[in-house]
């Protein structure tokens, strides 16, 4: 017997076989396929059948209707704001607003869903609420902050990260304590919109059905849909006219341009097609992730039968041996700094095995997470667990000092100091998943999460590049690294250097300060970033006319 999921947009007490009501959420499931009758009962007559089956349809059109009257407004603020925002604008200062601006339409909806559809909230759970909220924040305020794309990148993949989990427990009110059940979760409802992309079609289907009848018993036709769709219909025509006609005139072209101040002609019909879709993913997706969260079980089951220990015992025995040996040899040659093998500095031999090194500490991860879950409890498996886990650390703590000793010699790099901060992120987390070892109810996914964004916001915050220039300089490395592969956070401390060095890092970047300072008033509040307005003071204008670059804003 298969059943469907109707989104969330009402309850009903119709007392109709085949309809079911969620208690916790108010959803209502509709059954597919033949009717149920109590057992001993003959099936109902035809015609009756048939009522019944119509009721069923009925109360699956309102769901649908009252679904899209609900979220449809706050779908359709959701991909104003989006597109307003984020469109061509990866590091301004409207992305804090963006992400202000969509918490609040979660809050807002939340509050209007009604308590009947609302999830039963305790202390801990509400704190992670506002956690999850504040970190969202505070990650949009940092893509404002910093011109590393690095960190623009995982800003990115953390607030997606962090968004996804936010509606997980407040739609649903479920969290796995296990951390890798919670990303499977995450990769879950990631994938959300591509599993009920339907949804949103056919409840906006429901609601004009609805909107059409409720017209036609009033006598009245409503005009508006078709305006809107004429409307609709005349953007890319006219997008497609005007480009030509642009191209056949100069005058009418430049007249144009003054007209739309900051476009320019040739990208107006990609920027159109462009706007147009990202319009549509952002309404779509958060419609589908409103309207199914909650009709969604996350929640992977408890594992109730165990294999055998005796299995894990083995196999984790003959590992914990071979990391003993390896953990020794560490202390040996990285501590004691005894004679290495002919031809070796200690620079080559750290750089050598570091990422190696860096594999076996995230294998230990996964196989002490995996052991604990699908092997019963026993006393001889936890104390192997936990020697593998403090092999661990000695692990993290050899490769840490590997790559200290390989800095020491050639100087930072943006990926040296990213592998530094993951260590710390793993020592963490492996201290976390030994506690769990002994107490079972650890929320590994709830503290890993916490630390790991408290210290990734420290770490952005701290504009790396910017330290990453002040310690090679201190080192006298003036390479092409610090020119071609530092971001705009290190201007000032390259400007305070001086000479050759300091003339190649601005020429570098002289292009992109000025699309930014010769941009018009809008673009440059939309586009205002801290750090590329802190280096815009070096900004050299005489130099970007002479090599011709002109600004894409002189008319």
């Amino acid at each position: 017997m298969e059943f469907k999921d109707i989104p969330n947009g009402g309850t009903s007490q119709m007392p109709i076989p085949g309809v079911s009501v969620n208690e916790q959420t108010g959803s209502i499931r509709i059954e597919e396929g033949p009717i149920p009758t109590p057992q001993g009962v003959a099936p109902a007559p035809g015609p009756i059948a048939a009522q019944i089956e119509a009721d069923k349809q009925a109360v699956l059109r309102r769901m649908r209707e009252e679904s899209f009257r609900h979220l449809g407004k706050y779908a359709l603020i959701f991909a104003l704001l989006y597109v307003l925002c984020l469109y061509k604008n990866r590091t301004g200062i409207t992305y804090p607003i963006y992400a202000l601006g969509a918490l609040w339409l979660i809050w807002k909806e939340r509050k209007e869903a009604g308590a009947a559809r609302r999830v039963t909230e305790d202390a801990a759970r509400k704190g992670m609420h506002l956690f999850y909220a504040a970190a969202i924040l505070l990650l949009a305020v940092s893509r404002a902050t910093t011109m590393d794309s690095f960190l623009h990148f995982f800003d990115w993949a953390a607030m997606v990260l962090l968004t996804l989990s936010l509606l997980i427990s407040v739609y649903t009110g479920t969290e796995n304590e296990s951390f890798l059940a919670q990303l499977g979760a995450l990769v879950h409802a990631w994938v959300l919109p591509l599993i009920h992309l339907a949804v949103p079609f056919l409840d906006w289907s429901a609601f004009r059905r609805s909107k059409r009848e409720a017209a036609g018993k009033g006598g009245k036709k409503s005009t508006g849909m078709y305006i809107l769709i004429g409307l609709l219909i005349s953007v890319p025509l006219l997008a497609v006219i005007i480009s030509l006609l642009a191209s056949a005139d100069l005058v009418f072209s430049r007249i144009l341009e003054r007209m739309i101040y900051g476009w320019s002609l040739p990208d107006f019909f990609g920027d159109l097609v462009g706007i147009l879709f990202f319009f549509c993913a952002a309404f779509l997706c958060i419609y589908i992730w409103m309207s199914r969260t909650a009709e969604t079980n996350f929640r992977v089951k408890e594992i109730t039968t165990s294999w055998e220990p005796v299995i894990a015992i083995t196999f984790n025995a003959l590992i914990a041996v071979v990391y003993l040996l390896f953990s020794g040899i560490q202390f040996v040659y990285l501590v004691g700094h005894m004679e290495l093998p002919g031809g070796y500095t200690y620079a080559e031999y750290a750089h050598e095995g570091f990422y190696q090194l860096l594999a076996v500490v995230i294998l230990n991860l996964i196989l002490v997470s995996f052991c604990k879950k699908f092997f019963g409890k026993n006393k001889a498996l936890q104390i192997l667990l936990l020697i593998i886990s403090l092999c661990t650390y000695i692990m993290i703590a050899s490769a840490g000092m590997r790559m200290i000793l390989y800095v020491q010699a050639y100087g930072f790099t943006r990926l040296r100091i990213y592998v530094l901060w993951a260590l710390v992120a793993l020592a963490y987390c492996m201290s976390v998943l030994t506690v769990s070892i002994f107490r079972e109810h650890t929320k590994v996914y709830r503290l890993c999460v916490i630390f790991v964004t408290c210290w990734y916001l420290a770490f952005a915050f701290s504009h790396p590049d910017a330290w990453i220039a002040r310690y090679n300089l201190s080192l006298d490395k003036r390479d092409n690294y610090l020119v071609y592969d530092t971001s705009l956070d290190a201007a000032t401390v390259i400007h305070e250097a001086g000479g050759v060095l300091s003339d190649r890092y601005f020429k570098q970047h002289n292009e992109e300060m000025a699309d930014y300072m010769e941009g018009n008033l809008y673009y440059r509040i939309r586009h205002f970033n801290t750090s590329l307005w802190s280096a815009s003071k070096y900004y050299d204008h005489e130099l970007h006319v002479k090599e011709g670059n002109g600004s894409r804003y002189d008319w």
